[in-house]
């Protein structure tokens, strides 16, 4: 069981994916859930704002998740690093 209050990110292009890894951390309690369609968009939230947990699909076009945890470690505010 996770603690309520986690902020958990997920990152998929493919809307069936998207939706399947949100009923999977939704059932493990988490209240707090946002998702993305696309790197871009995790990042544009990932700069505003503070995570406890990124899940991210690694093929995407434009900003794939590689390119998305390579930008978290190098360049995002320190309180998503």
């Amino acid at each position: 069981m996770t603690d309520a209050r986690q902020k958990i990110m997920i990152v998929d292009d493919n809307p069936q994916g998207l939706e399947i890894l949100s009923q999977v951390v939704a059932g493990f309690g988490v209240r707090s859930l946002v998702r993305c369609e696309s790197g871009e968009a995790a990042r544009e939230l990932l700069s505003r704002s503070a995570f406890d947990l990124v899940i991210s699909d690694a093929q995407m076009p434009g900003l794939d998740g590689f390119g998305l945890v390579t930008w978290l470690r190098r360049e995002a505010p320190d309180y998503n690093r």
